[in-house]
């Protein structure tokens, strides 16, 4: 199944556009690394891809891929940020940085929200998609670009 649902992501990415990275990807943590990537978060947001549905699938196939920072239809969360981080659906974070100079990169897509409250030196950067919404609370010296 998990082979089935990555050929999918594949002709879904390849009819919408996708360069030929996506067909190279073959496993979930190789396609995460391509979502996360400058490249991938401007495509699939610019997209809205993958879709809910899809991205159901890939939970289903794969259902500990919050280890990756990807979180689908995970209902209300507390998340300590420490790498890049994907809401996706039913999904509605609390989180918080470090205080640590590091950037954090936060995606929320189809529907999903968060507060992220940063502080000391972090630096939070925060895409989503229309329907969803990321609110930055600065504390401290923290930045949200």
């Amino acid at each position: 199944m998990k082979q089935q649902t990555i050929q999918r992501i594949h002709a879904e990415a390849k009819a919408l556009g996708a360069c030929g990275k996506a067909a190279r990807a073959n496993s979930v943590e190789e396609l995460a690394a391509l979502f996360f990537s400058p490249q991938g978060r401007e495509f699939c947001l610019r997209h809205g891809f993958p879709g809910r549905d899809l991205w159901t699938s890939i939970r289903m196939c794969c259902p500990d891929i919050a280890r990756l920072g990807i979180y689908v239809d995970a209902g209300n969360i507390t998340v300590s940020l420490s790498g890049p981080t994907a809401l996706i659906g039913d999904t509605h974070a609390t989180a918080t940085t470090g205080d640590d100079a590091y950037l954090y990169r936060v995606v929320a897509m189809h529907g999903a929200s968060a507060i992220v409250t940063a502080s000391g030196y972090a630096v939070v950067a925060a895409e989503a998609m229309p329907q969803a919404a990321v609110d930055v609370v600065l504390t401290d010296h923290a930045l949200s670009l």
